[in-house]
């Protein structure tokens, strides 16, 4: 089963207030900062229970942890685990046009 329709704000660090994770049920993700291109887009896929595998159209996969009230997921950037908690069930962009990815 695919994880559920879902849009995450994570929440420390100096731009981080204003970036968010969005899951589609069709397991499509996207990770965009308001007002700025997509940082990443792609596909998730359940591996088992709350690990997941997020694959970017460009980069490398890997495995972050998908909870009732967050996402834990790797930077891109410097792996750092980046904390993302859920704001609704409704995947969202603000301020930013979806990607391709999202139907």
């Amino acid at each position: 089963s695919s994880a559920a329709s879902d849009v995450y704000k994570r929440q420390e660090g100096s731009t981080a207030e204003k970036t968010y994770l969005v899951i589609d049920s069709y397991g499509n993700y996207a990770v965009y900062r308001q007002g700025a291109p997509v940082l990443e887009a792609g596909t998730c896929a359940q591996k088992s229970g709350e690990l997941y595998t997020l694959t970017p159209a460009e980069g490398v996969p890997r495995d972050g942890v998908y909870t009732q009230s967050a996402v834990y997921l790797p930077s891109l950037e410097n792996g750092e685990l980046l904390t993302f908690n859920k704001l609704g069930d409704t995947p969202a962009f603000l301020g930013v046009e979806a990607p391709e990815n999202f139907p």
